[in-house]
């Protein structure tokens, strides 16, 4: 019987610390505006799929609250205003035209106003909103 109960304790301390584990975490608004961050996958939908980064697509958040994309060829700046620990405000993104950015990449740029919350899981960043936005620190 006392084995028993031991191994059940075990078998729930086990299954709480998986759960834990994937859970999302908090992310300061210091670690936000450190460094850079590069598209591994989003999602438009919350039933679609993730869509893999075909090339190296990068976001940075300043400490003056502005945003910065640079996709294949062009570059895009815009604002976010932290609205509490974990929701966010995107303003549109203004972008040079030069030429040739991939459909993925305009797509990922046209989902970020549309991001409404973020959380850290390890070293990615999650945006959610109409769809996700996966990223990983790169600096």
């Amino acid at each position: 019987m006392k084995q028993r109960s031991i191994l059940i304790t075990l078998t729930i301390a086990t299954l709480g610390f998986l759960l834990f584990s994937c859970t999302k975490e908090n992310i300061s608004l210091a670690e936000l505006q450190l460094g850079k961050w590069e598209v591994e996958k989003f999602k438009k939908t919350k039933g679609s799929s993730f869509l893999k980064a075909e090339n190296s697509y990068t976001l940075a958040f300043t400490s003056d609250s502005s945003i910065v994309v640079i996709l294949d060829e062009n570059r895009c700046e815009g604002t976010y205003h932290i609205r509490s620990d974990e929701n966010i405000d995107f303003s549109t993104l203004f972008c040079t035209y030069t030429c040739c950015d991939t459909e993925y990449a305009l797509d990922f740029v046209r989902l970020i106003p549309f991001m409404t919350k973020y959380s850290k899981r390890g070293n990615q960043l999650i945006l959610e909103g109409q769809g996700q936005i996966v990223l990983k620190r790169i600096e």
